[in-house]
């Protein structure tokens, strides 16, 4: 809910001026090391892109926080403290947002694709971390068919193989 929040206060004013004042000193110190911190970062073709595509008989959805014009990926993040290599390790949204956005058409099937987080600590003294990574085919490749083997054991979990009444209407029929 937090992260939504601040996004929701950054995004209005991420080319309009970048006005860091704000009457929670918190965000207010989020906003100034975010908008000092992060000059490379203006060139966006889009904010805030929805992404809604099949995938593995499922969906994949979720929302670009900024598409830049080279095409590359940054996804806003708040956090206690900056991250780390296994904070990074414990998300797939670095593959499955860039997947999402070429499967929409959003970015051309070029690789690697540059994927950023920007992580702005919510200490009282803020910190704001840009990491980036590239992501290869094989990423893809490896992140698509794990992503149809885990859709694939939710709903032999959900559903088990056995018929009942129910089936003649489940949409899993």
């Amino acid at each position: 809910d937090f992260g939504k929040k601040f996004e929701d206060i950054v995004y209005p004013r991420w080319n309009a001026g970048r006005d860091y004042r704000h009457e929670e000193p918190k965000i207010e110190s989020m906003l100034k090391v975010l908008f000092d911190g992060s000059k490379g970062l203006k060139n966006y073709k889009s904010i805030q892109s929805k992404i809604d595509v099949v995938c593995g008989g499922s969906r994949l959805l979720g929302y670009l926080d900024m598409l830049h014009e080279d095409n590359s990926i940054t996804d806003l993040k708040t956090s206690n403290r900056l991250w780390d290599t296994r904070k990074i390790s414990e998300t797939q949204q670095h593959i499955a947002y860039p997947f999402g956005a070429m499967k929409m058409g959003f970015i051309p099937e070029v690789f690697p694709v540059i994927f950023r987080y920007l992580i702005v600590t919510t200490d009282s003294v803020a910190k704001v971390q840009i990491i980036e990574l590239k992501i290869t085919k094989k990423d893809f490749e490896e992140y698509e068919k794990s992503f149809y083997e885990r859709i694939t054991k939710i709903k032999l979990e959900i559903f088990p193989p056995k018929k009942t009444y129910e089936c003649s209407w489940c949409p899993y029929r």
